[in-house]
């Protein structure tokens, strides 16, 4: 969980006391990637349904809101490609191609993908996850892809994934 410190022998902090590793105040960055969290929430338009390079190569995005409504969304590509992304919950029951979604998102480590399959006829997930080091853990039902689905390099070089 973002902003979440956890001490040894187990138990949460929050909000984390930065003080504890030296830093007077909350990093200037983390506070970058939640106000533009916060600003994602606060302007997201349900009415668009594309939003191919959104976010591409944002060094902000840190979170994307995972209370957005993005089921209307039908089109993604490269959406969150080289983000600084960490976390993602997001529902795509609606989209098509997600190709490179989450591409080169060195810092993804958790993604959970709902409606995957549901009402989307996915035509490509190729690259999805493609280049994302740190991811360890994807939520994502497969049962549901169609057989047709272009899956090619979906998590190629995912290194740190939990079996």
């Amino acid at each position: 969980m973002p902003g979440v410190l956890y001490k040894k022998g187990g138990g949460m902090v929050y909000p984390p006391d930065w003080s504890q590793i030296g830093y007077a105040n909350t990093p200037i960055s983390t506070l970058n990637g939640f106000d533009l969290a916060k600003d994602i929430l606060d302007n997201w338009d349900t009415s668009y349904t594309t939003h191919t390079e959104k976010y591409r190569n944002n060094n902000y995005l840190m979170y994307f809101p995972a209370n957005i409504d993005a089921s209307n969304l039908q089109t993604c590509d490269r959406m969150f490609q080289g983000s600084n992304l960490e976390y993602i919950e997001i529902d795509l029951t609606a989209t098509r191609p997600a190709a490179s979604l989450f591409a080169d998102c060195h810092n993804l480590r958790y993604a959970k993908i709902e409606g995957a399959g549901s009402e989307a006829n996915f035509v490509t997930l190729s690259n999805m996850f493609i280049e994302c080091h740190a991811l360890e853990e994807i939520d994502f039902d497969f049962t549901h892809i169609q057989a047709n689905t272009y899956l090619q390099n979906f998590c190629k070089n995912c290194y740190s994934l939990k079996s």
